[in-house]
């Protein structure tokens, strides 16, 4: 395996994916959506483009922007007493954004929360579905993490720096490769 080296974070529902150097070390991107608790920053740092959940607070809609300063505001409105409602993203929505990275010419592993907290799942796999039939020649991969918030934020944060240490090794392999031949 490439990525986790044994170490059990990773076995959130992938027993059934082999990711093989032949099969997998192409073009690819980790995507995730804006319930993994990591800051915009970290976002944009390492090119992880996320889809936003909307929350509702007194009748106005909200996008979450993964700005810590919004963050911050809602719990403190949260403490006041104020009431959030969220709502899932629909088939449309997971379809355009997952099929704008999937048309860039990359494989795509998308992480969100557990499916067993929200009924998101299905929406994400009609769309996953028929991205897959236009697409016939990209990978999606489309993980049921097993957690939220938190959580999810820390699978995230090791599968970026697992794919930064591979990416430096074959890097650096290639080069000492070149440097004997």
């Amino acid at each position: 395996m490439i990525w986790g080296g044994g170490c059990g974070i990773l076995s959130a529902k992938l027993k059934n994916i082999n990711f093989y150097e032949d099969e997998f070390m192409g073009d690819y991107l980790i995507a995730v959506a804006s319930t993994a608790d990591v800051t915009l920053e970290f976002l944009q740092e390492h090119n992880i483009p996320f889809i936003s959940y909307s929350y509702t607070l007194e009748n106005n809609v909200y996008e979450d922007n993964c700005r810590e300063d919004a963050r911050q505001e809602a719990y403190t409105q949260m403490r006041q007493g104020k009431i959030y409602t969220t709502s899932m993203i629909n088939t449309n929505t997971y379809y355009e954004f997952l099929s704008g990275l999937i048309n860039q010419a990359k494989d795509v592993i998308y992480l969100d929360m557990s499916k067993e907290m929200s009924s998101y799942y299905i929406s994400l796999q009609q769309a996953g579905e028929q991205i897959r039939e236009e697409h016939p020649d990209r990978k999606l991969y489309i993980m049921d993490t097993l957690c939220i918030s938190g959580g999810l934020g820390l699978l995230l944060e090791h599968m970026v720096f697992a794919a930064t240490r591979m990416a430096r090794a074959l890097t650096s392999l290639s080069s000492g490769a070149r440097r004997t031949s």
